[in-house]
């Protein structure tokens, strides 16, 4: 979570490389909505090419819904195009 709500794509790649799980989430957000909340498209990029989990959800959104609601338009369309919801 940390790597990527600070935006450390590298140390997140690492972690998940060690098989850290990226479904481990803090306050109820995984890396995945840390890297949206935060614009991080170097984390995002490095999540959805490793694989991370991209099914979790926040405060009852989707990755995509909660990307829609802090109207983070580059990553709604990265989203989209790599089909996570």
């Amino acid at each position: 979570f940390a790597a990527c709500f600070y935006n450390h794509p590298e140390i997140a790649k690492i972690l998940l490389e060690q098989n850290a799980s990226s479904a481990l989430t803090y306050r109820g957000a995984s890396p995945l909505i840390a890297a949206i909340a935060n614009g991080s498209m170097e984390c995002l990029k490095v999540l959805v090419d490793m694989k991370a989990d991209s099914t979790s959800t926040y405060k009852g959104d989707s990755p995509l819904a909660f990307a829609k609601s802090e109207g983070k338009d580059e990553v709604i369309r990265f989203l989209t195009e790599n089909n996570i919801q």
